[in-house]
């Protein structure tokens, strides 16, 4: 009868032990999440520069030294900026 106990006992200290073995692995897998997988990060396409606004500021800078009333040298600085620099 001694004999039955002890084993009863034992049992029942292995199944308590066993609860909480599995108890601990509950909580130590409890910050384990699945993660998509890594990608390499891309940037967007950058935007089209406006032509006409940095033509326009260009225009302006290379305008800006040369006086209101002097029409032939404006026309004639202005046609440059348009068609471009004379080849040497």
């Amino acid at each position: 009868m001694a004999a039955q106990q002890r084993q009863a006992v034992q049992a029942e200290k292995a199944a308590m032990a066993q609860q909480l073995a599995d108890a601990f692995l509950r909580i130590l897998a409890l910050h384990r999440v699945d993660f998509p997988p890594a990608q390499h990060p891309t940037a967007p396409e950058p935007a089209v520069p406006d032509r006409a606004a940095i033509y326009a500021h260009y225009e302006k800078h290379a305008l800006a030294g040369i006086g209101m009333f002097s029409g032939p040298n404006v026309r004639q600085q202005s046609s440059t900026l348009q068609r471009g620099p004379r080849p040497k």
